[in-house]
């Protein structure tokens, strides 16, 4: 026996060394070969037939990824020839099914549980069948060289044989795929029918994210008809995207509601709703999803020549569109937000100077641009081009334009017509009249032919053609000047007074130009056209014009004129300024005589000046009595200097100073400006009564009756409840302490206005009551970005039961909306009311000159923020001494100011208190 225990003890270690290694060994992983691309811990977890490590997985990863692991195990349930044996089925149903119930019980998406059991019910040859149908499906919606008819007819297909196997996943997607497509070939009323058999669909088979994107589709559908189920599609979206953590879907939803928005001119509010889009994601565990909704405010703060905001955000968008790789999004969606994002660095960088660096990346970024399916070349050239325009490089455009119209024109797109402009203006530019001529007359024959495509672009084309003809000496200028004028009056009274209508209206600045040159033959005549100019925003919108804005303009522009001197006694001076490239005329009229000299310094260099200044009034000196710093009075007599005649600062000087400015004077207090050189400070607001006139009025005596006799119909809106919501957008928006005190101080000047306060203070409220008001006193919150133009508003209290996504923002376009001619004064007693939007190439009224522009009389607004203490002293000695005096609203504010600009001592106060409230009148 002896003999026989070493070989068996040797036998037993030599087994058990095998058997643990054999049990150490790592065994090979089953769906390894199967399903490559996901993550081998998720595959551990499967394998195990582990439900709580594959939900906690889940939830890890992000929805995203969890649906993209789904779909690559069920894509494994048959070869890349569409074979399903037997044995690969039985390795991947079983994970299919683990997974399934992860995202059912991880995003609350009980669709996969169903999907999973479906897959476990079909058939070897089903599963083949279907699988290869869902790849094709990704491959026809990624071939960018497919025509989209031919998509069409194979995505039908593929809908029909899912419906038939009771695929309820590839019908619904493949019905939404085909409303795309459909709003792709212009076939808009099957699209919006297609999504609406997904959305029946979706909700009687409850799949979450079809039914989401099916309702985000026929909300824009709706909102686009002003059909008010629109809302409601938005508000089901987001409740079900919040509820399964669908990121990109609630981004579509707020997006959808910022485009409409947008549309009705609610610029604040739209880019309000894509911040929250973007921001969203993140909240919802997948930041990279809202990087096509942070591309998208991107491009609308470029189509306001925002471009310190589209700076900014460019490394926002570069680290999302870097996550998104990470994450390996979708390759199209990489692809064209990629694109998206170099073709705004590029536009930025001629917007800021780097014209050299831009344009060698300019032939890169078309190649790949072509590369893709949605092929945005024809916009990206004519953005370039039109950059170049505004930056000043009429000949780097015309280096540009022979490729980008070759491809326009190729493609039959309607940016053909607008890059056949910027060649005109280009070659007008360079003096190349012949060169000029011969691109409007291609672009007129075009036009013929695509009449649709013209559009706007009309005006522009005419002012060109007169702008042509008066210089080379043709007759037929003031014709041509005039035929444009008439179409232009047209777009004025057709529109809806919206923001989008004063972006529109800015950008006719080619008919100003023509305006300049033909009609203002003269001093007088010129001084009539800037009134005239100043006029439209006004006319936004208006039942009709005068005659003589299309027929004769020049005749207008001499009345107005007329009208402007006989409105002015011998103690009155009017200042207007106005900016032609670089340099800056100022106007001075008197009842006598009107005068125009060019300032000293360059549009450039003035607004160095003015910013500096600003910069030292905004800055809160900490106590209303605080001393005038001598940086302070040093910049004031500066800009004095260089802004006022010789008879404002020697004598002898006018009674009363009316100024009309633009781009950075529309941003400076006047008043503040020092009278005397040399040391110490006196403002010219201690001596000159000064107010801001904002255009030209109808009629000489559009203010008679606008003494302070106060009828019955004041109204005072106050302290609204603001919603969290808009509360954690803007941290600004805290309790106004002194709100109830300065209500019941207006309320004893006025004992029969009207109070709408807190949760009365709804936007309908407001509308219903303020057309009949003769004033309207705001004691409440406005809402500005000084980076942003046309996010200014004030918000108001929301409707009781109204949707999330329609909040109260009392805007430009809302105010512009309202017919407040019967308003005598607007008090807008809060921070920054009256400050513009001011950059280089870019301007949004303020909303005091939105009630201007809507016909109230004259509006007291601030430039900047106030002490809350404050923010009712000034106006309610303003409203003692209008009413109390019977006085014109100019004497009743210079009054007012000098009730406050003095301290105990008999010195000068500090102006960051006083300066910040002006009176602006809307005309005389």
């Amino acid at each position: 026996m002896r003999p026989l225990v070493r070989p068996i003890a040797i036998i037993i270690i030599v087994s058990t060394v095998i058997l643990l290694g054999w049990r150490l060994w790592p065994r090979p992983d089953p769906l390894a070969p199967l399903v490559p691309e996901v993550d081998a811990t998720v595959r551990s977890a499967l394998a195990r037939g582990d439900v709580e490590a594959a939900v906690a997985l889940a939830d890890a990863h992000g929805h995203w990824a969890s649906v993209r692991i789904y779909e690559q195990l069920r894509d494994a349930l048959a070869d890349e020839h569409g074979a399903a044996a037997a044995d690969r089925r039985a390795q991947v149903l079983p994970s299919l099914s683990i997974w399934g119930e992860a995202l059912a019980r991880g995003f609350d998406l009980p669709e996969y549980r169903r999907d999973a059991a479906f897959w476990r019910q079909a058939g070897a040859d089903t599963t083949a069948g279907l699988v290869i149908r869902w790849r094709d499906v990704r491959t026809a919606l990624a071939a960018g060289d497919l025509p989209p008819d031919s998509v069409k007819v194979r995505l039908q297909d593929h809908a029909a044989a899912f419906r038939a196997a009771g695929d309820r996943f590839g019908t619904a997607r493949t019905g939404y795929d085909l409303g795309n497509i459909c709003l792709k070939l212009g076939q808009i009323d099957e699209a919006r029918d297609r999504f609406a058999a997904v959305l029946a669909d979706g909700r009687r088979w409850r799949l979450t994210a079809e039914t989401c994107d099916a309702l985000n589709s026929l909300a824009l559908f709706a909102l686009v008809a002003d059909d008010s189920s629109g809302a409601d599609y938005l508000a089901e979206a987001l409740t079900l995207a919040h509820q399964s953590r669908l990121a990109a879907r609630a981004g579509r939803a707020l997006t959808v509601a910022a485009m409409h928005a947008r549309r009705e001119g609610g610029f604040a509010r739209s880019m309000d709703l894509l911040e929250e889009a973007v921001s969203t994601c993140g909240e919802l565990g997948e930041a990279w999803q809202g990087l096509p909704y942070l591309i998208y405010l991107m491009r609308f703060h470029a189509g306001l020549d925002d471009w310190r905001q589209v700076g900014e955000l460019i490394p926002r968008a570069e680290a999302l569109l870097r996550e998104a790789r990470f994450a390996a999004a979708d390759p199209l969606m990489l692809q064209r937000e990629e694109v998206r994002l170099r073709e705004l660095a590029l536009r930025r960088d001629i917007h800021e100077g780097r014209v050299d660096a831009a344009l060698q990346r300019y032939p890169e970024l078309l190649a790949d641009a072509r590369r893709q399916p949605f092929a945005e070349v024809t916009y990206i050239h004519d953005r370039q081009v039109r950059a170049l325009l505004a930056c000043g490089h009429p000949d780097a455009a015309l280096d540009v334009l022979p490729a980008a119209l070759e491809h326009a024109e190729a493609n039959m797109r309607p940016e053909a017509l607008s890059l056949l402009l910027a060649r005109v203006e280009s070659n007008l530019a360079l003096g190349r009249l012949v060169e000029a001529t011969e691109a409007l007359d291609r672009f007129e024959s075009l036009a013929a032919t695509r009449e649709g495509w013209a559009g706007a672009l009309r005006v522009d084309a005419l002012a060109l053609r007169a702008l042509l003809e008066n210089r080379r000496g043709d007759p037929r200028a003031p014709a041509t000047l005039r035929a444009g004028l008439a179409r232009l009056a047209v777009e004025l009274t057709t529109s809806d007074a919206s923001s989008l209508a004063y972006v529109e209206l800015q950008r006719n600045r080619l008919m100003l130009q023509a305006l300049r040159e033909i009609a203002g033959t003269d001093p007088e005549a010129a001084f009539g056209v800037e009134l005239l100019w100043r006029r439209l925003p006004a006319w936004l919108g208006a039942d009709g014009l005068p005659a003589g804005f299309a027929n004769d303009p020049e005749a207008l522009a001499r009345e107005l004129a007329a009208r402007r001197q006989a409105s002015l006694t011998p103690d009155v001076l009017h200042l207007l300024y106005a900016g032609s490239g670089d340099r800056v005329a100022c106007w001075q009229v008197t009842g006598l005589t009107i005068a125009c000299d060019t300032l000293a310094v360059t549009a450039t260099d003035l607004r160095i000046q003015v910013d500096a200044l600003l910069a030292e009034l905004t800055t809160d000196p900490g106590h209303p009595s605080a001393p005038v710093p001598t940086s302070l009075s040093d910049l004031a007599e500066e800009l004095a200097a260089v802004l006022l005649p010789v008879t404002v600062r020697e004598g002898p000087r006018p009674r009363r100073l009316l100024v009309s400015g633009e781009h950075a004077l529309a941003q400076m207090p006047f008043s503040v400006l020092d009278l005397e050189p040399g040391p110490g400070y006196t403002p010219l607001a201690s001596d000159i009564d000064e107010v801001r006139i904002r255009g030209a009025a109808d009629s000489p005596d559009v203010l008679v009756g606008s003494r302070g006799r106060c009828g019955p119909n004041a109204v005072v809106i106050a302290d609204p409840d603001l919603p969290d919501r808009l509360r954690r957008r803007h941290p600004g928006l805290t309790d106004l302490a002194a709100s109830s005190a300065d209500v019941e101080r207006v309320v004893g000047l006025m004992p029969e206005a009207r109070v709408l306060a807190h949760g009365d203070a709804t936007l309908r409220a407001v509308q219903n009551v303020w057309e009949e008001a003769d004033l309207l006193y705001f004691a409440s919150h406005s809402v500005r970005s000084s980076e942003s133009p046309f996010r200014t508003f004030l918000p108001l209290s929301p409707e009781a039961g109204g949707s999330p996504l329609i909040e109260p923002y009392l805007d430009v376009g809302a105010i512009r909306a309202a017919r407040l001619a019967n308003c005598r004064l607007v008090v807008l007693a809060s921070c920054a009311s009256g400050a513009p939007y001011v950059s280089g190439r870019a301007w949004a009224p303020s909303l005091g000159d939105a009630f201007l522009d809507a016909g109230a009389s004259a509006v007291l607004q601030t430039l900047w923020r106030v002490r809350d203490e404050d923010a009712a002293r000034l106006p309610i000695l303003y409203l003692r001494w209008w009413l109390g005096e019977g006085k014109d609203p100019e004497w009743a504010m210079a009054r007012a100011r000098r009730d406050v600009m003095r301290g105990p001592d008999g010195q000068f106060r500090h102006p960051f208190g006083w300066a910040a409230y002006v009176l602006e009148l809307k005309g005389y």
